[in-house]
């Protein structure tokens, strides 16, 4: 069910960002929290861009975001992409030195922020099915292969 007149898509697509901001599963995004995401993103922000961040959105007053207030920060904020761009943007925030290909250590680098960290054989599992080439890293061709066929 849609919020507040929002798309139903966006809502859960939103979600799922949030429950990645979230890390402490606590049902609130702290400026310390959405720091660390932002950085893994590539971001640098300053303490007190984040927390105006949080302060435009945060409507209790309580110095953390809790979903609805987030749905309302980004709906706002959130424009539809093609899954295409999408997928660019994906492989830009993973291609952390911007070389064109994602590295073991670059992804192990996204998965310990976005899934709080992942197995050696989990990471060794990932890039196995994505390196087609088997040059121990993956290419954005490899990447949208990988991606569009999950």
């Amino acid at each position: 069910m849609a919020l507040d007149g929002i798309d139903e898509k966006l809502v859960t697509d939103l979600k799922e960002i949030f429950d990645l901001f979230d890390q402490d599963k606590d049902g609130q995004i702290t400026a310390a929290e959405l720091g660390d995401v932002m950085r893994a993103l590539g971001q640098n922000p300053t303490e007190p861009e984040l927390q105006t961040i949080i302060d435009e959105a945060d409507l209790d007053n309580n110095g953390a975001l809790e979903f609805s207030d987030f749905v309302r920060l980004m709906s706002d904020k959130v424009k539809p992409i093609s899954l295409d761009e999408e997928l660019w943007q994906v492989f830009v925030m993973l291609d952390r030195n911007g070389d064109g290909r994602v590295s073991k250590e670059e992804l192990r680098e996204a998965m310990a922020v976005l899934a709080n960290g992942v197995s050696e054989a989990d990471l060794n599992e990932m890039l196995q099915a994505a390196d087609e080439d088997d040059d121990g890293h993956i290419s954005y061709e490899e990447f949208v292969k990988v991606m569009k066929t999950n």
